[in-house]
């Protein structure tokens, strides 16, 4: 594993440091300098979820409808004793320090004819799962921008004015659904048009990161207000439908995978 810093690290061709024994082992924890600890190898996966919610949410909002997710009730978890192969990083806080951190990442490949090619971004939960399928209304592949791009089409008044790039795809689509649905103006949340309530998920969900202040518990439930981290027990879905639809939401499902309290924090998978 290499380790960038500065320029470097918004550089895909830069080398960075190895920071890593030579012929490091698989599935095992490794301590290296500066107290990091890294793991790599397969772990039992700490998502859960029942596709068909984000699947019709994601259509609804390609499509212009409120969707109905009590039809598809009794959800199952279709993630349930699967095994992944994970990337696990523990980072003290003597590095990152106390302040207010934000978190991304992306997939790219390399291309002999074109070079590095991103594939996919994660950052804040499902976010580029829902508004990119397939790339959206505004035909915007969100998987190949960043998160400095998702301001970029905000305007000045975002209640009222024309928006556009990501920021304006997630608050027209969002505006749509909740329109349809007439759940806009409802709650502590609500706004007095579809728009401006779009204007607020557009703003909760962007820019696409996970920001988390070190030294606190994780949590990411916007809908409650916290909105720092993301904990491997909450529902991502239910807290993201939840803020999209201006309606409560949940499934019902719960982690289901044991979780260790010591780093890497996911379970060993089964022995076969």
């Amino acid at each position: 594993m290499a380790e960038l810093t500065g320029r470097e690290a918004t550089d895909r061709n830069a080398p960075g440091r190895i920071i890593t024994p030579p012929n490091a082992p698989v599935g095992e924890v490794l301590e290296v300098e500066r107290g990091l600890k890294i793991f790599a190898g397969p772990r039992t996966d700490s998502f859960f979820n029942y596709l068909p919610f984000p699947i019709t949410l994601a259509k609804a909002l390609n499509e212009g409808f409120f969707p109905d997710l009590a039809a598809l009730f009794p959800p199952t978890d279709f993630f349930m004793n699967q095994i992944v192969r994970s990337v696990l990083v523990e980072v003290p806080a003597e590095i990152t320090g106390l302040r207010r951190l934000n978190y991304w990442a992306t997939t790219a490949i390399y291309d002999q004819g074109h070079g590095w090619v991103q594939l996919q971004r994660a950052g804040g939960p499902n976010g580029t799962t829902l508004w990119n399928f397939p790339e959206g209304s505004a035909g915007i592949n969100i998987n190949a921008t960043v998160p400095s791009q998702d301001l970029a089409g905000r305007p000045a008044h975002p209640e009222t004015d024309p928006a556009t790039g990501v920021w304006g795809q997630i608050r027209d689509q969002t505006a749509v659904v909740v329109a349809d649905g007439s759940t806009y103006n409802q709650g502590v949340h609500g706004r007095p048009t579809a728009l401006a309530y779009g204007a607020y998920v557009a703003d909760v969900f962007l820019p696409m990161v996970i920001p988390f202040i070190p030294g606190t518990n994780a949590l990411w439930d916007p809908w409650q207000g916290s909105h720092n981290g993301k904990g491997l027990t909450e529902d991502a879905f239910d807290n993201a439908t939840k803020v999209i639809l201006n309606q409560d939401f949940v499934s019902g499902l719960t982690q289901p995978a044991k979780l260790l309290d010591y780093f890497p924090y996911l379970a060993a998978p089964p022995e076969s």
